[in-house]
């Protein structure tokens, strides 16, 4: 998706995917997230990598999941008006909630069983205990 994005190559290594998240950010003027081992937040200047997940969760729909995780934290984020928490740190918190959300379900389904349904009954806990 960053390749098309950019309509170039981007290697897939952690100076490509950094250079590759930074430089959508830059050029939509919006916060950018590259999924994947180790997803990236960035807002064009930070750059946030999320040292959680793993490989059940690429499964149909856990992206979807993650966008109304990032829809609801962006407009927590909005409501709060707090300097420290803005957009990018909404962002960060959702990638992450919905990453431990992931390993949590992993843990009691299994990688190879997971589905997008398992992340969303796993969140109340995991915001319970990791709440940003």
């Amino acid at each position: 998706e960053a390749a098309r994005l950019l309509g170039r190559a981007v290697l897939d290594d952690e100076r490509g995917r950094n250079e590759a998240v930074r430089e959508i950010a830059l050029k939509s003027g919006a916060i950018a997230v590259l999924k994947g081992a180790g997803t990236l937040v960035s807002d064009g200047t930070r750059v946030w990598k999320c040292d959680h997940g793993n490989p059940g969760m690429a499964t149909a729909g856990s992206g979807d999941v993650l966008a109304g995780i990032l829809v609801a934290y962006a407009a927590r984020a909005r409501a709060l008006e707090q300097r420290d928490y803005g957009a990018f740190e909404a962002a960060c918190a959702a990638v992450y909630m919905h990453a431990l959300a992931g390993d949590e379900a992993a843990t009691s389904k299994g990688e190879r069983a997971l589905i997008a349904s398992d992340l969303i009954d796993e969140l109340p806990d995991v915001q319970d205990y990791n709440e940003p």
